[in-house]
C-alpha cells in the first residue's frame, strides 16, 4: 500500500489513514499519549518517500517534542535538601550516625554521605530512599516531600496518630466496618446525626466546618472503626467532596454511644477528631488518604481477630 501524506486542517495530518496531531500534556497519562504521538511522527518523518515533501510532517515532530520538554521542564528539579534534612533529623531523633544508617539498611559505606550533601550532583537511587523510609516506618513521599523537623503542635501530634493508626489497621488489632452511604445503604447508626441526608442521586453530607450553602457529597461509603478506645466509642471515616469536584478530602469523627456515658460526661453524639481541610499542605489529607485505601483494600479479606491473627503468626514462625 502506497504511503499518502496529506495534510488535513490546521496541525492535524493525514497518513495511511490515521489522523495525526500534537498532544500538550498537563498530566502524566497525556504525556504517556504524547510521547505515543512522538513515536508515530519519528517513524513517519523516517518512512517519507523520496518523492514526498516530509516538512509539515517534520515541523509536527518538533512541536509534539517541544511540548513533551516543556512539560518535564516544568516539572522542576528534585529537591535534595529536603531529603539531606530529613535524614540528618532522623539519625538525630533515633540517636544513630549516616554510617550505622547504612550499616542497618545494607547500603554500601559512604553511599549516604557522597549523595546526601545540599550541592551533589548524584542523587540516591529509589531503591535506598525506600530502605531509608521502610527503616524509620516512614512514607517515601514523608521523605521527600516535606521537612519532618518544621511540623510542629496539633499537625504533627495527628500526624504520629495517623502513623500509628495505619500501623495498626494494617496489622489486624483495628477492625473496620462499612457503614454504606454510597455503595451500600447508609447505617441506621449514622442517619440520626444530623450530619447525612439520603437524596435520590447521592449521600449528602453537611460538614459544620465548610460552606454551608455548597452542596457536599460522599465520594465513597463511610467507614467506621467500633470499640476505638472504649466500647462505647467508635471512629468514623468520612469520605467526601463538592458535588461537581474529584477532589477528595476526608473528616475524622468519633462517635460516642450516650446511653452508655456516665450522666456527668460529654452528651455529644459525635466529636471531631480531625478535618483534613485544616491543613493546608496536604499533608493530613495524604496520611487519612492512604488509610482509607488501605481500609478498602481489607474490606474483602478474611476476617480474624487480633488474638488469632497473632496465634496464626505464631505458628508459623515456629520451625517445622
Amino acid at each position: 500500500m502506497s504511503r499518502q501524506y496529506d495534510e488535513a486542517h490546521g496541525d492535524d495530518i493525514e497518513i495511511n489513514g490515521e489522523t495525526l496531531h500534537v498532544i500538550e500534556p498537563s498530566s502524566f497519562e497525556e504525556l504517556l499519549e504524547a510521547v505515543k504521538m512522538k513515536d508515530k511522527l519519528t517513524y513517519a518523518v523516517n518512512s517519507v518517500p523520496n518523492d514526498e515533501d516530509p516538512s509539515s510532517v517534520y515541523a509536527l515532530l518538533e512541536e509534539q517534542e517541544g511540548y513533551i520538554r516543556e512539560y518535564i521542564d516544568n516539572l522542576g528539579d528534585f529537591d535534595n535538601s529536603i531529603l539531606v534534612a530529613n535524614i540528618d533529623y532522623l539519625c538525630r531523633k533515633y540517636n544513630i550516625r549516616v554510617g550505622e544508617l547504612e550499616r542497618y539498611a545494607g547500603i554500601s559505606a559512604g553511599y549516604i554521605s557522597r549523595t546526601a550533601k545540599e550541592n551533589s550532583l548524584k542523587r540516591m537511587s529509589i531503591d535506598v530512599v525506600w530502605k531509608i523510609a521502610k527503616l524509620f516506618n516512614v512514607s517515601v513521599q514523608e521523605l521527600i516531600g516535606s521537612r519532618m523537623e518544621e511540623i510542629k503542635g496539633n499537625t504533627a501530634l495527628l500526624l504520629k496518630f495517623l502513623d500509628k493508626l495505619i500501623r495498626q489497621t494494617e496489622s489486624g488489632e483495628h477492625a473496620w466496618e462499612n457503614a454504606g452511604g454510597v455503595m451500600c445503604y447508609l447505617d441506621e447508626r449514622l442517619t440520626g446525626l444530623g450530619l447525612f441526608e439520603q437524596t435520590d442521586d447521592a449521600c449528602v453530607y453537611h460538614p459544620d466546618h465548610l460552606n454551608e450553602k455548597m452542596r457536599w457529597v460522599l465520594a465513597d461509603d463511610i467507614m467506621v472503626c467500633p470499640e476505638f478506645v472504649e466500647e462505647d466509642e467508635a471512629l468514623m471515616i468520612v469520605p467526601f467532596m463538592k458535588d461537581g469536584s474529584k477532589e477528595i478530602m476526608y473528616d475524622l469523627i468519633m462517635l460516642y454511644d450516650n446511653t452508655q456515658i456516665p450522666q456527668y460526661a460529654q452528651e455529644k453524639e459525635w466529636e471531631k477528631v480531625l478535618y483534613t481541610h485544616d491543613d493546608p499542605f496536604m499533608r493530613l489529607t495524604e496520611k487519612t488518604d492512604a488509610l482509607y485505601k488501605m481500609i478498602k483494600s481489607m474490606e474483602l479479606d478474611a476476617k480474624l481477630s487480633s488474638d488469632m491473627r497473632s496465634m496464626v503468626k505464631l505458628y508459623l514462625s515456629t520451625k517445622e
